[in-house]
């Protein structure tokens, strides 16, 4: 039945090549069972954590995501790029290292800092577990380079199940912590998904393959200066790129406190499942199609226009009933105390739109090697965000300035969709 669906709405130049087809349906159903567990247990966590706790775990997620952006020096994107295996080898040895350096040094200054950070990000139960932000932070940098390895090697069936697992264990484990009145229940419960996560990939990897070379310096200091611009250009445009996204939250909670904060993190949380579901594994396989395309043929144009099409086949309906029945969605499934998260979900759901059909297609930035213009786009996504969250809050309400941020946002993937567009015809 899934199967049948999902071929009626990808497009036929997508359709009738069957290997795609068949790795997209792979990827996606592994991904929607994982996003189904961690849907199901949402009511059960609404109820047992308050909505100080969920912005606290807002707060740790952000301040990880925007740190692992300097932990891979953004090597990672490039695994799927070397024509040899050898090279790609490398780059994942590479990230390992630079990984494990940067949260090294990371440990002390979190330990020194621990009260300046609990009293900068107004932190309610989260302080006793900042110090283990640098190992999240270097699960999160392996996990990354490890899915991009799997990616390469097309085992998407790994993927998928790894996938699942993760969410198990995250959800049983902040359930269970939840319970137990754990408020750092829903970190804990992350960090131990993502190590099972990392360990199954390291048990399921084929390691005489990941480790017919050894480590070579030569080799390591060639994919480095080869692929220098992924560093060069993509640590500072995604820095830029992830801050516009947490930064908000920050402000939010700066200025309309932790408990508001909660209620614009759930509701990410929840609406955003979508994304990871469908855009997630589309633009999985995709990535990898689209490189040997634009390798093979100067350009990845055809695959292109086939995803765009098939991402709007699959969205439009879906967001705009969500856009219609979100609040009531939140108070019937979450309780009535989620309402609000609800309205702010309704608010945003434009941007999540457009964040659907972009984050998918944008990997051409990559394949295309137009890390500059990327670089420039995220720079003014970001002095755009950051001033329209700051101005609101400061002269709006919430509700207003999450409206006027995601019309900003939207407008933003919507250029990104343009020019990702453009540069998938080739030179």
């Amino acid at each position: 039945m899934i199967k049948k669906f999902i071929n009626s709405l990808i497009d036929k130049t997508i359709a009738s090549k069957s290997e795609y087809f068949k790795n997209i349906l792979t990827l996606l159903s592994g991904t929607a069972f994982a996003q189904l567990i961690l849907l199901l247990i949402t009511p059960i966590l609404s109820r047992v954590y308050d909505p100080e706790s969920f912005g606290d775990y807002t707060i740790l997620l952000s301040i990880v995501n925007v740190l692992t952006v300097f932990a891979t020096g953004r090597y990672e994107l490039a695994i799927l790029l070397p024509k040899n295996s050898i090279w790609a080898k490398q780059i994942l040895y590479l990230v390992a290292i630079i990984s494990a350096v940067f949260c090294i040094f990371l440990l002390p200054i979190i330990v020194i800092f621990n009260s300046f950070l609990q009293k900068t990000f107004n932190l309610s139960h989260a302080s006793s577990v900042l110090f283990l932000v640098p190992l999240l932070v270097f699960i999160n940098a392996n996990l990354s380079s490890l899915l991009y390895w799997f990616n390469r090697k097309r085992q998407y069936k790994k993927i998928s199940f790894n996938k699942i697992s993760e969410s198990i264990v995250t959800s049983g484990v902040s359930i269970l912590l939840g319970i137990f009145k754990w408020p750092q229940g829903l970190i804990l419960g992350r960090i131990l998904g993502q190590l099972t996560a990392l360990f199954l990939y390291g048990k399921s990897a084929n390691w005489r393959d990941i480790s017919t070379f050894r480590i070579s310096k030569k080799r390591l200091s060639y994919v480095a200066k080869r692929y220098i611009n992924f560093p060069k250009f993509l640590v500072a445009a995604h820095f830029f790129n992830t801050s516009a996204y947490e930064a908000p939250g920050l402000i939010i909670n700066y200025y309309f406190g932790n408990s508001i904060l909660g209620f614009y993190g759930f509701a990410n949380r929840i609406a955003t499942a979508p994304l990871s579901l469908m855009a997630g594994s589309i633009g999985n396989v995709f990535r990898e199609e689209a490189a040997r395309h634009y390798i093979s043929n100067g350009n990845c144009h055809t695959i292109y226009t086939a995803t765009l099409k098939t991402l709007l086949k699959l969205s439009i309906v879906p967001f705009i009933l969500f856009f219609i029945f979100a609040p009531d969605i939140f108070r019937i499934i979450f309780g009535e105390k989620w309402i609000t998260a609800g309205y702010y979900a309704r608010y945003m759901t434009p941007m999540y739109f457009f964040q659907f059909i972009s984050n998918p297609l944008s990997v051409v930035f990559l394949i295309t090697e137009k890390q500059r213009v990327d670089f420039l786009w995220q720079i003014f996504l970001f002095v755009l965000n950051i001033t329209i969250v700051v101005l609101g809050s400061l002269f709006f309400d919430i509700k207003t300035t999450l409206i006027i941020f995601s019309l900003g946002y939207s407008i933003m993937y919507l250029i990104n969709i343009l020019l990702s567009y453009h540069f998938s015809k080739g030179k």
